[in-house]
């Protein structure tokens, strides 16, 4: 660890049960940001939900009734470092030749970085027009009237039997909040990095852009690690507001990364998805979007 690390971490060996959840919850104090009656509520959509997708067969290979999820480290919580963490870059890195950059290279308007299920606390500068928080058991309580209508409410997770786990085993997150009117030029970038341990990595990140608010918003997933990432991602566009939301992953080789994010777009907002799956050796992602209101847009592209 860098000199200056502090860290305040709760950590356990990971099973989607109901032993390991209530252990969960003693180490998060309290349920964090998702309350003990939802988490174990979801737990049991997990179990008795059916797996996604065809069975195995000529033009798929995959099971995820069979899905592992031995040998994985749950961990929440903080670190404190005194500088950005720094990352080699992956075609370098095959080469042999060390390229030693700031994960949070890319200009923006503000960005908070996780590595594995732990909220990294760095230096660095937000645009004062932004709410960006961890999102914890204190913002939920502190910022509760900006993710009422959002949090755990825009993705169905007694549906799907992925966001169903990642409701129960919330482990890290961030909220993003635009303000009315407000237009932000440079990104908003949030980083999820591969600890070297394998981690079972459970981020719910809520985005709410106020009527007429502009912004764009980057989620990275990076690293080599062999962690299973299965998070949530709820987005609430008011009237008029217009945002992009980039998701770039480049996960490790061996990563396994579930999604589920979703949209509610009110009148005349319109919300645009750019996701690229570009690494893990099993990926799933699932997009929606609530258009229940005149001139409400929603726009997909995918690699």
């Amino acid at each position: 660890m860098p000199s200056g690390t502090t860290e305040r971490l709760g950590a356990a060996e990971f099973a989607p049960n109901a032993k390991f959840l209530d252990e969960a919850l003693t180490l998060l104090d309290g349920g964090g940001a998702v309350d003990v009656a939802t988490r174990r509520e979801a737990l049991g959509a997990f179990a008795s939900l059916p797996a996604p997708g065809a069975r195995p067969g000529r033009g798929w290979k995959h099971d995820y009734d069979k899905l592992s999820y031995d040998e994985l480290r749950w961990v929440a919580g903080r670190v404190t470092l005194p500088a950005p963490p720094r990352r080699t870059a992956p075609a370098a890195a095959k080469s042999n030749v060390e390229v030693d950059r700031p994960a949070l290279a890319t200009e923006n308007a503000g960005g908070l970085y996780h590595i594995g299920g732990a909220y990294v606390d760095l230096p660095s500068g937000v645009d004062p027009r932004v709410t960006l928080l961890p999102l914890d058991g204190q913002t939920a309580r502190t910022h509760a009237g900006i993710l009422n209508g959002a949090h755990t409410l825009i993705v169905d997770w007694r549906r799907d039997r992925f966001a169903a786990l990642a409701t129960a085993f919330q482990n890290c997150g961030v909220l993003v909040h635009i303000p009315a009117g407000v237009t932000i030029d440079a990104p908003i970038q949030l980083v999820f990095s591969s600890a070297p341990d394998a981690e079972a990595v459970f981020p719910h990140i809520v985005v709410v852009a106020e009527a007429g608010a502009r912004a764009t918003v980057i989620e990275r997933h990076i690293g080599d690690g062999d962690s299973l990432v299965c998070g949530i991602v709820e987005v609430r566009a008011a009237e008029g507001a217009q945002l992009d939301y980039v998701a770039v992953q480049q996960a490790g080789e061996t990563a396994r990364v579930f999604f589920s994010r979703g949209a509610r777009v009110e009148r005349d907002a319109a919300v645009r998805w750019h996701l690229a799956e570009l690494g893990a050796t099993l990926a799933r992602s699932v997009i929606g979007a609530d258009l229940g209101e005149p001139g409400a847009r929603s726009e997909t592209s995918a690699l």
